[in-house]
C-alpha cells in the first residue's frame, strides 16, 4: 500500500490536528516496498514494522498478558489468556517510543526474535492526535473472539476521542537515548536481512514477504519523542 503526496499530507494534518487511527494486524507489516518505507509519518502512525514471524507454522498458541491492568486502553480484557495467531516480530522494538497496553510471552509458542517486552498492542499520543493499533488478528475468526473485540473496543473509542488514557511511552532508563527506529532499520540492508531470517530459524528460502528494505532518513520533526 502506498500513498501519494497528497494523501499523505491529509493523513499527517488530520492526525496532529486532533484526529485518531485505529490499526489492525496487517497494518503493521511491510510487504515489499510499503508506506512504513518511503513515509516517516506513517511508521511513526502505526508504531513500528514487522518483516518476519515465526513459520511452519505461522498461526500458533502463545499467551499474551496485560502491561498495566489499571489503564484505561485495557478495562474489560482479560488479563493473561493463551490464543493462537500469528506473531509479529518487529524489526525495532517499538516498546521505548509507546505506551505498551498487552504483550506477548515468546516462550509460549517459540521462535520470537524480540525478547522481553514484546508489545503486542499499544497506544501513542501524536501531537493532538491519537493512534492505537493491535498486531493481533491474523485469521478472521479473531473478531469474533470477546477477547479481541473488548481490546478493540476500547482502542476505538481511544482513536475516536471518547476514551482518555495516557499514552505517552514510559520514560527512557537513567543515562540511555531511546532508539529511532527509523534509522536503526536503515542500516539493515542486504547483509542485515539474511542475518535476519537466520536469527528468525527459518528453513529453507525466505518467501517474498519476508525481506527488509532501508528505510528513508525520517525528517526532523517526526522523530519519535525523548523524554
Amino acid at each position: 500500500m502506498l500513498f501519494d503526496a497528497s494523501q499523505r499530507s491529509a493523513l499527517e494534518a488530520y492526525i496532529r490536528g486532533g484526529g485518531g487511527y485505529m490499526g489492525m494486524h496487517y497494518a503493521g507489516w511491510s510487504v515489499g516496498q510499503s508506506e512504513h518505507d518511503v513515509n516517516p509519518f506513517y511508521y511513526r502512525l502505526v508504531g513500528a514494522v514487522s518483516e518476519g514471524h515465526p513459520e511452519n507454522p505461522g498461526v500458533r498458541p502463545g499467551r499474551v498478558f496485560v502491561s498495566d491492568a489499571n489503564h484505561p486502553l485495557v478495562q474489560g480484557v482479560t488479563a493473561s489468556i493463551t490464543r493462537s495467531d500469528e506473531w509479529y516480530d518487529w524489526v525495532v522494538n517499538p516498546a521505548p517510543n509507546v505506551r505498551t497496553l498487552i504483550e506477548a510471552d515468546e516462550s509460549s509458542y517459540g521462535g520470537g526474535a524480540n525478547g522481553s517486552p514484546h508489545p503486542l498492542t499499544w497506544c501513542q499520543k501524536i501531537d493532538s492526535g491519537r493512534s492505537w493499533y493491535t498486531s493481533m488478528g491474523h485469521e478472521g475468526t479473531a473478531y469474533s473472539e470477546p477477547y479481541m473485540r473488548a481490546q478493540m473496543k476500547n482502542g476505538l473509542a481511544y482513536a475516536a476521542g471518547l476514551l482518555s488514557a495516557d499514552c505517552s511511552p514510559p520514560p527512557p532508563a537513567a543515562g540511555r537515548r531511546c532508539p529511532d527506529p527509523l534509522r536503526v532499520r536503515g542500516r539493515h540492508g542486504h547483509h542485515g536481512r539474511q542475518h535476519r531470517h537466520r536469527q528468525l530459524g527459518r528453513r529453507g528460502r525466505p518467501d517474498r514477504h519476508h525481506r527488509l528494505v532501508d528505510q528513508r532518513r525520517p525528517r526532523q520533526g517526526d522523530q519519535p519523542a525523548r523524554r
